[in-house]
């Protein structure tokens, strides 16, 4: 008897075997209310990644589109892949199959229908492009999406970014919030609550823009900034995380100005903007000789690059302070020297996980009772977050997502263990995990969220199970979410 086999999905050895996925039917979508949702105070988990879940729902994006390749595709109703999907999970959290159906001939049917239950779509416009992150806070979904509108040539200006919000039951169609001036390489944005009200920071090139709803929904927009130059955006993740009041301020630099009604001939502004009040501070620091970077923001400290313009020192040097009125005072922290990329610890110190692109390495900084930083990894690697005792990252040699315990290195370098962590492979093997952007990666509770690659070069979101590992294979269950299509969909018969 002839026995059918999915090409793409079986080849990857800890993927879900025989899942049949289909192209959804977008008949009414979008205007049809879901009936079953996750209920209202369900804590969310997943803020500001590629798949985040309310409740036993997961909502996600359905693969990734780069934005040069959108076209004038992007219009509402018409998107499946890369689309707003949602899914809803079993009790332990994973996916559930649906059995597949097959012709006479022993092929799995294409027909339309889902390979999983419970699946479908939200928003039917890209979501998963370079600058995907989904917020959800109450009853809405929030989300960016290539911009669709045209210039005086009539090309499309895909590379700039819209930002959205629909509820999450789908009643009522996407909701337009902004569109950026400047392309998606010049623009960070980040989302977070303050006592029931939404707060959207966005850097959109040098032009920083508050955005606010309140409780009853009321939006308030300013434009805090027209040649802003760093952000410290601070990371909410949880619903149930408070957001301390040092985060209600978002801190920023900008250059001097003929306002400033200053002779400096160098060094720039620290200023900060305070969400809770929708008021901006213009001036926090300003020396005259330091020129500030914000890099990140902790739950009670900042962490920024400052570079002096004198002759004695013009090295750049990471520092942290817990009351911003100590920038280039006696009370900032001095880190360590410059490095590419930072990932604060969640110890509530000043140690950081940084990256040296110079030496190719992952670092730990600033580790309390270490004389010197500690090498965690050498390699081309994408530090994706650092959650409890481990380093999460992708090496971007063998595109596998790994981790390390930055503890128990700590503890080896004191010498209080005789063996080192080893690094742990997490990902199914190889030419696998999409990578690059850290939000391409979501970590959370014990479930992993990446893209994996297709032959036809398409990617769809998969979940590894940190509480499901199989002894035989010496790896984690992997499981598949999405929708594929058609292309991805290839069958053959085989004896």
């Amino acid at each position: 008897m002839n026995k059918a086999k999915i090409i793409n999905i079986t080849k990857y050895i800890l993927l879900l075997p025989l899942i049949l996925v289909a192209i959804i039917i977008f008949s009414g979508c979008g205007t049809t209310p879901f009936r079953d949702n996750p209920n209202a105070d369900d804590v969310v988990y997943g803020n500001g990644s590629l798949a985040v879940t309310k409740g036993d729902y997961l909502y996600f994006v359905n693969g990734y589109i780069a934005s040069d390749e959108v076209g004038d595709t992007n219009h509402e109703g018409s998107v499946t892949y890369g689309a707003l999907y949602r899914i809803k999970l079993d009790d332990n959290g994973n996916p559930v199959e649906v059995e597949p159906e097959y012709d006479e001939d022993g092929n799995e049917i294409f027909d339309g229908s889902n390979a999983l239950q419970n699946v479908d779509v939200l928003a039917s416009k890209v979501a998963g492009f370079e600058d995907m992150g989904l917020y959800i806070f109450g009853d809405y979904i929030y989300y960016a999406s290539p911009y669709n509108g045209m210039d005086s040539n009539r090309e499309v200006l895909s590379d700039q970014v819209d930002i959205f919000r629909i509820k999450l039951d789908r009643s009522g169609s996407s909701e337009w919030l902004y569109t950026t001036d400047s392309a998606n390489t010049e623009v960070q944005y980040s989302m977070f609550e303050i006592n029931g009200e939404v707060c959207l920071a966005i850097l959109d090139g040098t032009k920083l823009v508050a955005i606010k709803f309140d409780q009853n929904g009321n939006k308030q927009q300013t434009t805090v900034s027209e040649n802003a130059t760093s952000v410290a955006f601070f990371k909410y993740t949880t619903s149930n995380q408070t957001v301390s009041e040092f985060n209600h301020d978002l801190y920023y630099t900008r250059d001097i100005t003929e306002e400033d009604d200053v002779s400096y001939s160098s060094g720039n502004v620290a200023c900060k903007f305070n969400f809770a009040t929708f008021t901006n501070t213009d001036k926090i620091f300003m020396d005259g000789t330091s020129t500030i970077t914000f890099e990140m923001a902790s739950t009670d400290r900042l962490f920024y690059e400052k570079q002096l313009s004198t002759s004695q020192n013009d090295t750049v040097t990471l520092y942290s302070v817990r009351d911003v009125a100590n920038i280039g005072g006696a009370n900032e922290t001095r880190i360590s020297n410059s490095y590419s990329t930072y990932n604060f610890t969640p110890s509530g110190n000043s140690t950081v996980v940084a990256y040296d692109s110079d030496n190719t390495k992952i670092i730990l900084v600033n580790y309390p009772n270490l004389n010197s930083n500690v090498e965690l990894y050498s390699g081309s690697a994408t530090v994706i977050d650092v959650i409890g005792s481990y380093v999460y990252f992708t090496d971007n040699t063998n595109n596998t997502i790994c981790r390390i315990n930055f503890v128990e290195m700590a503890r080896f370098v004191k010498g209080e263990t005789s063996t080192p962590p080893e690094v742990e492979t997490l990902s199914v093997s190889g030419e696998t995990v999409f990578t690059g952007q850290a939000n391409y990666v979501a970590i959370y509770g014990d479930k992993i969220y990446y893209l994996n690659t297709y032959d036809s070069g398409n990617y769809y979101l998969h979940q590894i199970d940190l509480s499901q590992y199989d002894s035989e294979t010496s790896s984690y269950y992997d499981h598949f979410i999405g929708v594929l299509l058609e292309e991805d969909y290839e069958t053959e018969s085989s004896e």
